[in-house]
Order: C-alpha cells, then structure tokens, then sequence
C-alpha cells in the first residue's frame, strides 16, 4: 500500500496527525500577512512616484491559498522596482537627504554642503530671495555695507562706515591751505541737491558729490553770524523726525560765530532754529527771525572733546506742538540739547542745512553725508 502524503503542518509537528481547523488558521494567518507584506511594499512603490509600472507575475486573489513560491516571486520583482526606483543612503542625526548628482540616489549631507553646493561657498555671500528664487549675493568691497532695495528690489553692496577709514572731505572751491575736515567715513544716504531749495543763497555754493557729500560752503563775512545761507525742504508730515549727519570745515579757530548744522523753519514768519556744532566746542541752538537777522542763543551743550563732525535729530508733535532738538556723536545714542512745547517758529513747515559764518576769510563748509526723514 502506498505511504500516505505528510502534511507540511505533520512534518512541523514531528508526523503528529493534520488538525483541520488548525491548518485552515495557519492558512488564512499566512495569506493576510503575504497581503500585508504586499501592500505595504506597494505603498513604497506607490509613495515614491509613478515613475513606472511594476509587473507582477503572479496575481493572488481574495480566498485563494497562498503559494509560497508565487509569493516569493512577486517580493523578488518588488524589490528589483525598489532598487529601480532609488536608494538612500546611510546619514547621521541633523543631516538632509540630497541628490549630490543626477540619479536615483538620496545621500546624507550637511545644511552647509547642501548650501554651499546649491549656491556657493564663497565667504561673506548673503543668501537673499531675487524675483526667481534664492540667490546668493557675492561678498562686497571691504568697508562697504549692505544695502536693501525694498520690497520690490534686490539688496546691494554701497560704500559705508566698514572699518572706520579715515577720509577727507574738501568742499569745491576750498584752499588746501585752510583747515580740513577728516572723520570716519560715514554711510552716505541722502537727498540730491535737485530736491532741496535755496533760502538766502547769495554767494553761496553747493556740490552734489556722486556717491559722495553734498558739500555747503559760504562766503559770507559779515560782523556777526547774521546771514545764514541753507539748503530746505518741506517737513514730512503734520509729526515729524528728521536726523542729519554732517561735517563742518573751515571753521575760524577759536570763533564762536560760525554755525553749522540743522536748520528747522516756518514759511509762515519766517522764524528760524538751527542745531548744531558751534565752532567744534559746543552744539548751539539759535533762533533767527529771518535768514539775515540773528535773534538769540537759545541753548547750549559743550562737547569734550572738540569734534568736527556730529550727528543732529529734530522732532515735532503736532498734538502738543513740542519740537525736540538733540545730538549724538555715533548715531546710536542721543543726548537733548533743548525741548519747547511753544516753539519760537510756531509749527515748522521745512528743515534742511544751513551754514552761518562772520568774518571767515575762507568760507564755512558743511558737507552732508546722511540725511533721513519720518513721519509715523
């Protein structure tokens, strides 16, 4: 008689006799993890794109008995589809994956490789978004700062402050003789000449340096600082801030009759503030009742030690009709000079420079390197 066939179940169980409802348990165990296998290697294959279709050559369907080695043949051709479709590569904590070349293998990389390889790795670059995506802008010249160009441009390099260079700055017309003005070099932002006005031009001059000063000089040399001769233009609101830094030259040693600085002025009554360095001892305020008369000396901070160049901050609210007069020697930090809730001017409709000068055989200098203007 023939030898009965072992069930595979008998083999495992050492020939112990098949149990029917324990081989129908094995069975459907088996078949829902062959499909769980399978769908979750299809979700890899689904997951990574439908780069292309992945055949099977074997299809299993609800009910069916599983056939180990149809099921082995549709892994093998899952995995050849994964391979196809790429690898990743071994990374460690903190790195991104990145295609290094073109391919179909992931690497681990470094935010600086990953930047440095999408837009380089030249030091001192800045990363900025252009009108089509991140760009990298190459390092400026040495003491140059960066500079935006708003919100519908690109930022760019202009010259600045940098390291502090020394520079000199010679208005137009100047002996090299007289006295010259040397300060650090500043950020020069400020308005064209084309934009302010004459107030009492008379003989004097202005320059609109290119990328430069714009550079005031005066001749006047009458027997007192009578006569101021000023570029303006109109405040810029109802409640206004405007800051200026400059640098005076040719000042008349030992002479408190020079002025130099911000002129602040009502169209109205013509009445006149101007804040700024008196000689290089003292930041003065004066008020004048016109251009060419002189009323009195309002106020007076002396600045140890002496400086040729300064920087000066007017401020007015229209709520309360206080104008605030102050000045700073680096432009961060700020002392008053002199506050009235009942200005002399009444509510000043321009501002801008002004030079004032008696008895200076040369002529008074003031060159502009920043002007800004804000109204909240």
């Amino acid at each position: 008689m023939p030898r009965p066939k072992e069930s595979l179940v008998s083999r495992w169980r050492c020939a112990a006799p098949p149990n029917p409802i324990d081989s129908q348990w094995r069975s459907a165990a088996f078949n829902r993890g062959a499909r769980l296998i399978f769908a979750t290697a299809c979700a890899v294959i689904i997951s990574s794109g439908a780069r292309a279709a992945c055949t099977l050559p074997n299809t299993l369907t609800n009910g069916q008995t599983a056939d180990a080695t149809q099921v082995m043949a549709n892994f093998g051709s899952l995995s050849n589809c994964i391979d196809a479709a790429g690898s990743v590569g071994s990374a460690t904590a903190g790195q991104l994956g990145y295609y290094d070349t073109s391919g179909n293998a992931i690497l681990g990389k470094s935010l600086t490789d990953v930047l440095d390889a999408a837009v380089g790795s030249g030091r001192g670059s800045i990363l900025y978004r252009g009108s089509g995506g991140w760009v990298s802008l190459a390092p400026g010249t040495a003491g140059y700062v960066l500079q935006s160009g708003g919100p519908s441009g690109d930022p760019s390099w202009v010259p600045g402050g940098g390291s502090g260079g020394i520079g000199t700055i010679v208005g137009a017309g100047v002996s090299s003789t007289g006295p010259v003005v040397a300060l650090p070099a500043p950020v020069v932002s400020r308005p064209a000449l084309s934009s302010l006005t004459w107030l009492n031009q008379a003989s004097a001059t202005a320059t609109d340096n290119a990328n430069g000063p714009l550079v005031l000089k005066t001749t006047q040399n009458t027997s007192a600082s009578s006569n101021l001769n000023a570029l303006t233009k109109s405040v810029a609101g109802g409640d206004w801030t405007v800051t200026i830094q400059y640098a005076q030259g040719n000042h008349t040693s030992g002479s408190n009759t020079d002025i130099f600085g911000l002129i602040v002025r009502s169209s109205f009554n013509n009445r006149i503030y101007v804040c700024g360095l008196n000689g290089s001892s003292a930041i003065a305020i004066w008020s004048y009742s016109t251009a060419t008369a002189w009323n009195s000396s309002v106020a007076s901070k002396t600045i140890l030690p002496n400086y040729s160049n300064v920087w000066v901050r007017a401020s007015y609210t229209s709520a309360t009709t206080t104008l605030t007069f102050f000045y700073s020697i680096d432009g961060y930090t700020w002392d008053q000079v002199y506050t009235t809730a009942s200005p002399y001017t009444g509510a000043p409709t321009d501002y801008g420079i002004t030079v004032g000068s008696a008895g200076n055989s040369t002529g008074a200098i003031l060159s502009l390197n920043y002007m800004a203007e804000s109204s909240p």
